[in-house]
């Protein structure tokens, strides 16, 4: 006891009791030659004289300040845990019990419109918001305005950035619509466009990017009678609205039967002066869909017909240029009535030889009718066409084909069946024509005129039995002189009556018969011109006599070259 209380006096470590120091008090001394341990603190070695002795009282420290630091962290980690057990739980609970009405009164306030959502839910590791089975309903200003759009999404996915946030003071960075729907109608004065980008620009809630996945828009014109009915499905594609307001978009589609749409272009800001820009790919539209807008135009009905083509738009200053090229294929025509426009000659005269139209179409449009402007250029095109092929289809034909020289008349010398050079190659071009244009028919006629022709035949005939005189003279004297063959001597002289030059005339069975000479040989010339299989295309018609010519005007003998359709 007095060793204790002597090594309590003496003892630097202070009155903290030190583990296991009871039980080495109260233990007796070791034996001699016993080990005694290093850390022991009742039998510890002597220290060198000037060296400091090190308390083992600094393990102590060390211990007291880590459960100080865990003091201080413990209230902090407490409220974290606590807070982000209520960020999770009401993300997985309240927001989505709540979420959907407090949503559909901030848009209804926004837009003006009746909103609804079904169902919402929050995603917070990912920081995306989910909008299931939402409908965005007509102005609450006209409830029953059947021009304004109706709108609807199966899920609205909207990604939220605290860095979109503090740049551009957007909370959404990127917007999905998957299976969105639109209804869009138009009546006579009332316009349902889809909005100018300021509006985008307005939301706050309208993302830099939207994507639209497997949507449907359906487009109704009530102005048309019939009503035209447009419907596109699979809309796919992305808008981006920049930080000018500028907004560009690449969207691709699919219509009626198997045709593709696409579109891309960019929409400059209200306040920038920028041109908008923009491309339209049709790629096999029926044209039966657009028949609301062509039957009227082309007094006909399509029966069958596809249509592809591209687009460009431009709009500057309140005016909007659009320049098309367009080919429409395997189109089938059927004329309303007998009156109307030959649609089947017409056909004919721009199908090529691929069973294509390839046309070209450019209109200045004013921005605020653009599509009545596009409609009158269309017509008038339309009305062009029409016009030359019922008037003069060969120069429509020579239009298309400019590099062909096409004529109507193939001439030939007075009272003559034989092809010129000139009238060959004439024919030849003839027969390229009709190669590069499958659906059409060349009707040919002969011509034999009443005045030259019967002229140059009696002149002919006069020739004829001048020489036949001749040869009579000479052969009567060779008869009378007994200088002839047994052949001559043997016959009797010939009659004078036929070889009298009053007796000689032309009748019509005779220029009948020259004008389907001429008909041949020009059918034989086109026949060795045409490719294979198109002998078809050449209808020979019966002979025809003009009428005796007129002073000054010249022959009219030929054969007249018609065009028609198979």
């Amino acid at each position: 006891m007095a060793n204790q209380l002597q090594r309590k006096e003496t003892d630097p470590i202070g009155e903290i009791p030190i583990a296991g120091e009871a039980y080495l008090a109260e233990s007796p001394p070791p034996a001699d030659g016993a080990t005694i341990p290093a850390d022991s603190p009742s039998w510890r070695k002597p220290q060198p004289a000037g060296q400091e002795i090190k308390p083992p009282g600094r393990r102590r420290t060390s211990s007291s300040r880590r459960r100080q630091v865990a003091n201080h962290l413990f209230w902090p980690g407490l409220l974290a845990a606590v807070l982000l057990f209520f960020y999770l739980a009401g993300a997985l609970v309240l927001f989505p019990l709540t979420a959907p009405r407090l949503l559909s009164q901030a848009l209804e306030k926004k837009l003006d419109r009746p909103v609804t959502i079904a169902r919402a839910e929050w995603r917070p590791l990912a920081g995306r918001m989910i909008l299931h089975n939402g409908i965005i309903g007509p102005r609450k200003a006209d409830p029953f305005d059947r021009v304004d759009p109706l709108l609807s999404f199966r899920t609205l996915t909207m990604d939220t950035s605290l860095l979109s946030l503090l740049r551009r003071g957007r909370p959404v960075s990127a917007m999905a619509i998957h299976q969105g729907y639109a209804h869009l109608v138009r009546e006579e004065n009332r316009y349902t466009n889809f909005a100018h980008p300021r509006f985008f620009a307005g939301l706050r809630w309208f993302p830099e990017v939207l994507l639209l996945h497997n949507s449907r828009l359906e487009f109704s014109d009530q102005r048309q009678e019939p009503v035209f009915n447009l419907g596109l499905h699979e809309i796919n594609g992305n808008l981006e609205l920049k930080r000018s307001a500028e907004l560009t978009f690449a969207l691709s589609a699919r219509g009626p039967t198997a045709s593709v749409m696409e579109l891309e272009g960019v929409l400059p800001g209200h306040d920038t002066g920028g041109v908008a820009r923009a491309e339209l790919t049709l790629r096999q539209m029926p044209l039966t869909a657009l028949a609301a807008y062509l039957e009227p135009r082309l007094a006909g009905t399509i029966k069958q017909g596809e249509l592809d083509g591209r687009s460009n738009f431009v709009g500057h200053n309140g005016k909007i240029i659009i320049n098309q090229q367009l080919v429409v294929g395997n189109l089938k025509l059927a004329a309303t009535s007998e009156d109307g426009p030959p649609l089947l000659l017409l056909q004919a005269l721009l199908t090529n030889r691929q069973r294509q139209i390839p046309f070209e179409l450019a209109a200045s449009l004013d921005r605020e009718r653009p599509e009545s402007r596009y409609l009158d250029a269309l017509t008038a095109k339309l009305s062009e066409w029409q016009t030359a092929a019922a008037e003069d289809p060969f120069s429509l034909l020579a239009r298309e084909l400019p590099e062909l020289q096409l004529t109507e008349q193939i001439t030939f010398a007075p009272g003559s069946s034989t092809l010129s050079r000139e009238s060959g190659r004439q024919l030849d071009q003839t027969a390229a024509a009709l190669n590069r244009r499958p659906l059409l028919s060349l009707h040919l006629q002969g011509v034999s005129d009443f005045t030259c022709d019967r002229q140059a035949l009696l002149d002919k005939k006069e020739q004829a039995v001048q020489q036949q005189r001749r040869q009579a003279v000479a052969a009567l004297a060779r008869q009378l002189s007994g200088e002839g063959n047994e052949e001559e001597l043997g016959q009797p002289p010939p009659e004078s009556r036929p070889l009298q030059p009053g007796s000689i005339t032309v009748g019509r069975d005779e220029l009948r018969e020259l004008a389907q000479q001429r008909r041949d040989a020009v059918l034989r010339r086109l026949q060795a011109a045409l490719e294979e299989g198109r002998e078809e295309s050449l209808k020979p018609a019966p002979p025809l006599i003009a009428p005796p010519a007129r002073a000054g005007q010249g022959c009219s003998g030929g054969v007249g070259l018609q065009l028609g359709h198979l």
